[in-house]
């Protein structure tokens, strides 16, 4: 890699003005270059001097750049440039900017380069550039800015990249960057957008300041109409839950009501069972000759006992299982009330609404209110 990367800096001497192999560099790796541009009959003799000054420097530059030494190949490079503005030298500096893991100034001085060489003079030169150019557009965000106001100051990340319209659109690395847009008379407005590689539209509308103080007020005003809502929304639902609370208390009382009289059916089926047992035994052990209306009434008793304890012993179980059922769904529904509501989701978009939506269900019914602005 940095053998092909000399013999393209070899490439780009050669094409500066001077010829001959460069030290240090395999000539057949070298891309084939146009020969040396000679000494104009216009030249002076100082452009002739700054041209082989700006080839030295370049020399140098590419030995540093062999070496590892990017920032120092780098400034070579631009001295060079300052000593003569060959757009063919923007190949280097990008070359090094792309090894200091700067793709946006590598970005920019292939571009440069793209438009200040022919493509004629070195085809496989021009493709490197072309190709390295077109793979850091699709690694960078490019924004472009939509701006209703001419004349206003556009700010990023602090950094001030001119006035409204722009010409070309900002490019910047993936990532978080804030947007500030501002001018005199109208209300500053200021985005902070996450950017992915490619290209963006932003849309920004600046208002006059008394625009903004209306639509301050009218948000001021929806806000304050929100906190009245949720405060009202909050009241009915604290009083629909101590309506449900009482209502459950209600119920669990009945429940326990129920159950008790349940059990206390079943107690007395129990003494009529009691008595059932005695008065057999009574009819078993009575004696010879005891009269006959004595008898009649014992078996009576004993039949009635007996149903009456059968009978008592059902109907109380029905009723006993009834209040059993009834405080089991009044203990589930006291969980249902006191478990905290599901979250809803937030609306996104530019909306300015305030929608109030009823709603009805098991827990009871109530409302929910929506703002969005």
């Amino acid at each position: 890699m940095r053998g092909f990367r000399g013999s393209v800096m070899a490439g780009i001497v050669a094409l500066i003005g001077v010829g001959g192999p460069v030290p240090g560099r395999a000539a057949p790796a070298r891309p084939a270059a146009p020969a040396p541009t000679p000494r104009t009959a216009g030249e002076d003799a100082g452009t002739a001097g700054a041209r082989t000054e700006a080839i030295q420097l370049l020399r140098q530059g590419n030995r540093e750049l062999d070496r590892g030494n990017y920032r120092g190949a780098l400034r070579l490079f631009q001295r060079a440039y300052a000593r003569f503005q060959s757009p063919k030298l923007h190949f280097n500096m990008a070359q090094a900017w792309h090894e200091l893991n700067r793709p946006l100034k590598a970005l920019q001085h292939y571009e440069l380069f793209l438009k200040g060489f022919r493509k004629a003079d070195s085809p496989e030169l021009y493709g490197i550039a072309f190709r390295r150019a077109f793979k850091l557009r699709g690694e960078i965000a490019s924004v472009r800015l939509e701006i209703n106001v001419i004349g206003a100051q556009i700010t990023v990340d602090g950094r001030r990249v001119g006035r409204s319209p722009l010409q070309r659109p900002l490019r910047f690395l993936p990532g978080p960057h804030a947007v500030v847009v501002s001018k005199a008379g109208y209300d500053k407005q200021v985005l902070q957008r996450k950017l992915a590689p490619g290209t963006t539209v932003l849309r920004i509308k600046l208002l006059t300041e008394a625009q903004a103080m209306a639509r301050r007020k009218e948000v001021q005003r929806i806000q304050a109409e929100r906190r009245r809502a949720e405060v009202r929304l909050r009241r009915a639902q604290r009083a629909l839950y101590e309506r449900q609370r009482r209502r459950l208390f209600r119920f669990r009382v009945a429940g326990w009501s129920v159950v008790a009289t349940g059990v206390a059916v079943l107690a007395a089926s129990v003494g009529a069972g009691i008595v059932n047992l005695v008065k057999n035994e009574e009819i078993k052990d009575q004696p010879l000759g005891t009269d006959w209306v004595d008898v009649e009434r014992d078996h009576r008793t004993a039949r009635t006992t007996q149903v009456l304890f059968w009978t008592g012993m059902s109907l109380g179980a029905v009723v006993v299982s009834a209040g059993v059922v009834m405080l089991y769904w009044q203990r589930r529904m006291a969980r249902k009330l006191e478990a905290p509501a599901p979250a809803r989701p937030t609306p996104t978009g530019p909306q300015e609404t305030v929608r109030v939506t009823p709603w009805a269900g098991p827990r009871g019914a109530g409302a929910s209110l929506t703002l969005t602005f």
